[in-house]
């Protein structure tokens, strides 16, 4: 069960990617850039508290949700800011942006069982 959401998380994540940034050839928007990563946020949060309240999950599969919770806890109030930032029509930092791709691609790793 558990493998199968994270499956299913990572699908969703891939094709939201392809599609928001391959659409006419064209970059995609920084709404757009939002969306996926709120989306992405949301999913590995749903998918980290199922195992960490799951009496059935493994070790290995806790260690791994710890791991994401504190990716997670991390890439949050970034999330926010960028968000509040594209909000009100404003440029978010390229720090901005490569901290929050760093921490995302992290969660994708953690997704997708590595370490």
């Amino acid at each position: 069960m558990y493998k199968k959401r994270i499956q299913v998380s990572l699908l969703m994540f891939l094709a939201l990617a392809l599609v928001s940034g391959c659409v006419n050839g064209k970059v995609m928007s920084q709404k757009q850039q939002a969306t996926i990563w709120m989306d992405t946020y949301n999913a590995q949060y749903d998918d980290c508290l199922a195992v960490l309240i799951n009496p059935a999950s493994t070790e290995t599969q806790l260690a791994i949700a710890r791991q994401k919770k504190v990716v997670l806890t991390q890439v949050w109030p970034m999330l926010r800011v960028y968000a509040d930032i594209v909000d009100k029509g404003g440029t978010p930092t390229e720090q901005l942006i490569s901290d929050i791709s760093k921490l995302m691609n992290q969660l994708t790793n953690l997704a997708q069982g590595g370490h």
